[in-house]
């Protein structure tokens, strides 16, 4: 599992989203390099293949941004805007294990590799 963001990550993740559109019906282009009403991070599962070589399993986009009138404390909220597990990847358990990689973060126990 690995977590990006910030504009490094927008080239890269342009092209990975476009497959996005042959596997989830009505499914759009995020910009991760945009900042203007909150911050993107991107978390990506990869499988590893050998030494040098891994295979993209599926992502999550994650938009953050400040509530001031949420209930009951105001702060930072965090949304899954995008989740994708390719098909050669489903129902091994990859969708859970990205979910409670972003229940981890929005727990504050979320180490990484």
């Amino acid at each position: 599992v690995s977590v990006a963001d910030g504009p490094s990550i927008a080239s890269y993740h342009n092209q990975v989203q476009k497959l996005a559109l042959w596997f989830i019906e009505n499914a759009d282009d995020v910009d991760v390099a945009d900042d203007q009403s909150g911050f993107w991070k991107v978390v990506y599962l990869f499988q590893k293949l050998s030494d040098q070589k891994y295979s993209l399993v599926g992502y999550m986009t994650l938009f953050h941004f400040h509530a001031p009138f949420h209930k009951p404390t105001p702060g930072i909220i965090m949304r899954i805007c995008q989740a994708l597990v390719f098909p050669p990847y489903q129902k091994q358990g990859h969708g859970g294990r990205l979910l409670q990689c972003v229940y981890d973060m929005a727990q504050g126990e979320f180490e990484g590799l």
